[in-house]
C-alpha cells in the first residue's frame, strides 16, 4: 500500500519494514524492523527528546520499565519468517529511530514515541538502494504500529518476533 506524506497507518501491521519507491513521495509498509545504524538529525530541534505521551509503566518477565519509550530504547532484530529477511531498528533515548533492511537496501529515519501497546513514528527520511536514493519527508509521514511486549528482551508485532540486541 502506498500513501502520501499525510497518511497514518494503524491497525494490524507489523512494527515496520519500509520499502521506498523512487520518484514518489511514498513509503511501502511491508511489516517488520530492527535498527543498528546511528542517525544524525538534519536540524538541532529534531534531536530533542520526545516525551512519552502517557508514561505508563511496562512490567514484563525480566524487567520493569518506566514507559513504552523506556522499554523500546535499544537495538532490536527480527527475521521475516516467509522470506528470511533480517531487519534491524534502533530506538534512541532522545526519541530518534533508525531502521534498516540490509538485504533490501532500505533505511528509514525519524522520531518515535512509545505509547501503550504501540509505537508512533514520524518518518523524516527514507532511503533505498543502500543509501543511493534518499528522500526527506517534510512534513514527516506518520505511522502507528501495535506491539506486544513478551518479556524484557522480546516483543511481537503482527507475525514478527523481535529480540533485543542491546539496551540503550
Amino acid at each position: 500500500m502506498f500513501c502520501s506524506s499525510d497518511c497514518v497507518f494503524t491497525g494490524g501491521g507489523g512494527i515496520m519494514a519500509f520499502g521506498y519507491s523512487p520518484g514518489t513521495a511514498a513509503v511501502l509498509v511491508v511489516v517488520a524492523a530492527v535498527a543498528a545504524h546511528s542517525f544524525v538529525p538534519a536540524r538541532a530541534e529534531q534531536s530533542r527528546p520526545v516525551p512519552p505521551q502517557r508514561a505508563e509503566a511496562i512490567v514484563v518477565p525480566g524487567g520493569r520499565f518506566a514507559s513504552m519509550q523506556d522499554y523500546l530504547a535499544g537495538s532490536w532484530a527480527a527475521t521475516r519468517p516467509a522470506t528470511h529477511v533480517n531487519f534491524r531498528i534502533r530506538f534512541m533515548r532522545n526519541g530518534q529511530f533508525s531502521f534498516s533492511d540490509q538485504a533490501g537496501g532500505t533505511s528509514v529515519h525519524g522520531r518515535y514515541e512509545g505509547r501503550p501497546n504501540a509505537v508512533h513514528m514520524w518518518i523524516q527520511r527514507a532511503c533505498n538502494d543502500h543509501g543511493r536514493n534518499c528522500e526527506d519527508r517534510n512534513p514527516p509521514t506518520e505511522a502507528t504500529y501495535p506491539i506486544s511486549p513478551l518479556n524484557a528482551n522480546e516483543y511481537e508485532s503482527a507475525d514478527e518476533h523481535w529480540r533485543r540486541l542491546s539496551r540503550e
